[in-house]
């Protein structure tokens, strides 16, 4: 059931009830509502979840498939720190980033 991958992609992502909801735009009340299987989910909350932690819309709504949209389930953690960053700190991760692939290409 939905409510259950709800709970599951927010457990992924090793988040509280709150911190999932701030994350999203809304309460924990809202959260553990849903996870409950209390509050019906609506579309746009969906989308939202989706695009937030790159979740597959075809697994949460149906529950076929991959929890993640092929992509790597630490890149929203990776953005969510990278958006709390000053952006002289955001350049410089980049710099670090850019560093590391570079680094990957030379020992492949």
């Amino acid at each position: 059931m939905i409510h259950e991958r709800v709970k599951k992609v927010r457990k992924s992502q090793h988040l509280s009830q709150k911190q999932f909801g701030e994350r999203l735009g809304v309460s924990r009340d809202s959260i553990a509502n849903i996870e409950g299987g209390r509050a019906r989910v609506q579309g746009v909350f969906i989308e939202h979840l989706c695009a937030t932690f790159f979740v597959s819309h075809e697994w949460l709504t149906h529950g076929e498939g991959e929890m993640y949209a092929g992509k790597n389930p630490n890149l929203s953690e990776l953005l969510r720190i990278f958006e709390g960053l000053r952006p002289e700190l955001q350049e410089y991760a980049i710099q670090q980033m850019e560093g590391l692939e570079a680094l990957q290409e030379k020992i492949k």
